[in-house]
């Protein structure tokens, strides 16, 4: 995608649907929601991933 007055090209990426396929047990290290974070209705998902694999069965 062009945008007038941008030297670079971007990217846009629309995803239609949601797969959960994260596998968290191969990924180098991964951070998860706690409540002393003050985000509630995030608590328990993903907040950071490193190294992140892939679960091709999912």
């Amino acid at each position: 995608m062009d945008i007038v007055g941008q030297p670079e090209q971007f990217c846009v990426l629309v995803a239609t649907r949601l797969i959960r396929c994260n596998d968290g047990a191969a990924c180098k290290e991964g951070e998860l929601w706690m409540p002393e974070d003050g985000r509630p209705e995030k608590v328990g998902q993903y907040r950071d991933v490193y190294g992140m694999r892939i679960d091709s069965e999912k």
